[in-house]
Order: structure tokens, then C-alpha cells, then sequence
């Protein structure tokens, strides 16, 4: 048997799974061991407290995983969601780690709480920004 890097693949969510990955994934089998890992209260993971689902518990879960499976560094992927799980491993377990790929997620860990605290606001036409733009005669005009 041959040893391949390992892929954990992240899902997204909170409340998605692994199932969005595998036909995108899975024809890449052949040169990787894939992970297909559903986040705690998500798919089909067991239910828990939904206290103990904070970036860092999630990150600590994939840690977990790989050392139960007796794997090495491996290669995380993280979507979404999953993306800002993925980066407080990176943060957490760098030598853990030999590739980090973040598809669609937010630039930090720092955004979902960042988020959460956000007050909800409701745009008003009067409210959006005023952008110059230029005229097909390169005379500068003001738009929204």
C-alpha cells in the first residue's frame, strides 16, 4: 500500500455537510486519502450542546480526528464556514498542517465573531454611497 497525503475537507455551514464536497472531490481519490468531516451538530455528526460548537472546539475536533486516524501533516480544506474553522487550526496546530486551502470564507477568524456583534440594519436608498463614475465623454458624473 501506498502512503498519500491526507485531505480533510471542511464543510460549510453551520447546518450543511460533507456531501456538497464528494462530487467535486472525490475524483482526486486516487492521489489522496480524503476526510470527509461533518462538523459537530452538522450531517451526520452526533448532537451536542451547541455551546461546545465555538471555532476553536471545531478546530480542536479535526486535531482529534487526525491524530485518532494516525495521520501526519495533512491538507485542510475549509468552505465557507469550514474556511474560518480551518484557520484557527492553522493558528492552533501549525505543525499539524502541510496545506491550508480556504475556498469562499471570510479573510479572518476574527470576522464571524466580528459578525455576530454587527447590529442588523436595514439599507436605505437615501443611505447608499455616492460613487464618481465617468461618461462615455469622460466627463466625470456622480451616480448611485
Amino acid at each position: 500500500m501506498e502512503a498519500r497525503p491526507a485531505l480533510f475537507a471542511i464543510h460549510g455551514g453551520p447546518g450543511s455537510d460533507h456531501s456538497d464536497f464528494k462530487p467535486w472531490l472525490t475524483p482526486l481519490a486516487d492521489g489522496l486519502q480524503i476526510v470527509y468531516l461533518d462538523q459537530r451538530c452538522n450531517g451526520q455528526s452526533e448532537r451536542v450542546d451547541p455551546a461546545t460548537c465555538t471555532l476553536e472546539q471545531l478546530a480542536d475536533d479535526i486535531e482529534e480526528l487526525r491524530r485518532y486516524l494516525g495521520f501526519g501533516r495533512i491538507h485542510l480544506l475549509g468552505h465557507s464556514f469550514g474556511g474560518m474553522v480551518a484557520q484557527v487550526f492553522a493558528a492552533r496546530y501549525p505543525d499539524s498542517l502541510d496545506k491550508l486551502l480556504l475556498v469562499c470564507t471570510a479573510p479572518s477568524r476574527e470576522f464571524y465573531p466580528a459578525a455576530l456583534e454587527f447590529p442588523p440594519a436595514s439599507p436605505r436608498r437615501s443611505s447608499w454611497p455616492s460613487f464618481p463614475s465617468c461618461s462615455r465623454d469622460g466627463s466625470r458624473t456622480r451616480r448611485i
